[in-house]
């Protein structure tokens, strides 16, 4: 028996790689405009104004939150309530869901799959591993999991764990343990995988699991931190894990 029997991934930078797209976000804006129009809205801003007013207010906002101490995380549907307020537009949460889902649209298609991903989880899954996907999102859980599908990735995992979903965000410790308890395994079992410092490996470490820091697309410094490996690329996991489980 391995002693290592899974493998937790980190989403955004780890699996896939986020390649924001203005046009994408002004296409969206658009829609979202017209369908406000449509609904009776008045005095809506023109679509640069919100993009500038709303996209990047919520960007803004966002970055706020994730640098301050809280591991509490935001309620993406009140935020969009919050700066639609901000603009002099007070929607009911029916319309405020469907705009949430129709600018996630933009994020959506700034989303590639990283070379060697699906090659590199393929040769884990036929080996046996337990696989599963910690994440910090904003972003509605459900939509994330239709990101997973749409992207052909979501057949290779047993869990899926998004802060979105568990109001709290890594490092907290529950967020790991819902992911272990998904799949059934320990931290003294598992293996993280991402590419933040204080998220994917001094969380992961402080409660027994090794961690691996990815730098395939951004390089945080290791600011004093200790993973078990740092990476250039997704596909080196496989002999990693063939490495420790033949210690």
């Amino acid at each position: 028996m391995n002693a290592y029997d899974t493998v937790l991934f980190d989403f955004g930078h780890t699996l896939v790689d986020l390649r924001a797209s203005d046009d994408a976000l002004r296409q969206v804006y658009t829609r979202i405009r017209n369908h406000l129009t449509s609904l009776g809205y008045r005095g809506i801003p023109s679509v640069a104004d919100m993009v500038r007013t709303v996209a990047r207010r919520i960007d803004q906002l966002i970055d706020e939150s994730y640098r301050g101490t809280s591991l509490e995380e935001l309620d993406i549907t009140d935020l969009f309530g919050q700066v639609y307020r901000e603009i002099g537009i007070s929607l009911p949460q029916k319309d405020i869901f469907d705009i949430v889902v129709m600018e996630h649209e933009a994020l959506s298609a700034a989303m590639v799959v990283a070379d060697g991903v699906k090659e590199t989880l393929t040769a884990l899954k036929k080996v046996g591993y337990r696989l599963g996907v910690v994440s910090n999102m904003t972003n509605l859980p459900e939509m994330m999991r239709r990101d997973l599908a749409r992207l052909e990735l979501l057949q290779y995992f047993d869990v899926t764990v998004f802060s979105s979903a568990t109001g709290i965000r890594k490092p907290h410790p529950r967020i790991y343990q819902v992911a272990l308890n998904g799949v059934q395994s320990v931290p003294t079992r598992t293996v993280f995988v991402g590419d933040r410092i204080r998220e994917d490996v001094r969380g992961p470490q402080s409660l027994g699991m090794r961690a691996v820091l990815s730098h395939q697309f951004r390089q945080e410094e290791l600011d004093g931190s200790r993973p078990e490996k740092v990476i250039q690329d997704i596909t080196e996991i496989v002999g990693f894990m063939e490495l420790v489980n033949s210690a």
